[in-house]
């Protein structure tokens, strides 16, 4: 059977304020807020130290070949570290495990309980995450105050298969529903 066209529809009023030009920063905050979004931890390690942040602007680019994207903030420390070529791990975390995204959204966290060992140059992985990607970047630009970050996926780790950490309205939520 053929899909339908889908046809947009803009319907005034009912919903809420108008359209503005230039949104205001608080405005456009606001209205960004009320996306929900997967939380996952960004790690890498440099000459055995272990530096991480939290992520709630991740997505997946391709399956073929498989690329990832992660946009890090200019004054994190991360954003730093990761240059062309530099390996790190996304830990995509579960419903909960919201201390953990509380601990990395700290720029300067030094928890690196839980993480995989530094075996050979991998990247750090959260052990407990729901899942785990070893990635390598393949570049950046730079998007107003962040940078994206583009990487190619060298590995994957699957954990235990539990409900997401979402972000949603300024907080760590999950999704309902049973584990």
């Amino acid at each position: 059977m053929p899909r339908k066209p889908i046809i947009a529809r803009v319907e005034a009023g009912g919903g809420g304020s108008s359209v503005t030009d230039a949104p205001e920063r608080a405005q456009l905050r606001e209205a960004l807020a009320r996306w929900a979004s997967g939380v996952a931890v960004v790690a890498t390690r440099m000459d055995g130290q272990l530096t991480a942040m939290t992520a709630s602007a991740f997505m997946a680019l391709s399956l073929e070949p498989p690329l990832v994207a992660v946009a890090v903030g200019e004054q994190a420390p991360l954003a730093a570290l990761l240059q062309e070529g530099t390996s790190f791990g996304v830990s995509i975390l579960a419903r909960d495990q919201r201390r953990l995204a509380g601990i990395f959204a700290d720029a300067f966290a030094v928890d690196s309980s839980g993480f995989s060992a530094d075996d050979g140059g991998r990247p750090p992985l959260l052990l407990s995450a729901l899942a785990g990607l070893a990635c390598r970047v393949t570049a950046l630009h730079s998007a107003g105050d962040h940078h994206l970050v583009l990487a190619a996926v060298e590995g994957v780790r699957l954990g235990d298969a539990r409900m997401p950490l979402i972000y949603y309205d300024r907080a760590y939520r999950g999704l309902e529903g049973g584990e």
